[in-house]
């Protein structure tokens, strides 16, 4: 399996798009697999289609897309801790 290396880039255009790439590239390239690949592309769909990262500045979304990124590729219930945390965020927000 050959994954592509993903380089974060510095400021761009569409901080939306990019978080949302980094959120599916950035564990193939730290995890050196696209085993999860799937997963983080439908799961990237689903925040893209409720504009998740719609309004936030770069440093904001490329934070949360990397948190995202690390629970659901490393938590041992990945689907109850998401869907934990966003109870707790919809309680809050």
């Amino acid at each position: 399996m050959t994954t592509t290396a993903y380089t974060l880039p510095d400021n761009p255009a569409n901080p939306e798009a990019a978080a949302l790439e980094l959120l599916v590239r950035f564990p193939e390239t730290i995890l050196h697999t696209d085993a999860f690949r799937p997963v983080l592309q439908d799961y990237a769909g689903a925040l893209d289609a409720e504009g998740a990262f719609t309004g936030l500045s770069w440093s904001d979304a490329k934070n949360i897309a990397a948190a995202i990124a690390f629970d659901l590729t490393q938590c041992d219930d990945a689907q109850e801790f998401i869907a934990k945390l966003a109870t707790c965020s919809a309680a809050t927000g």
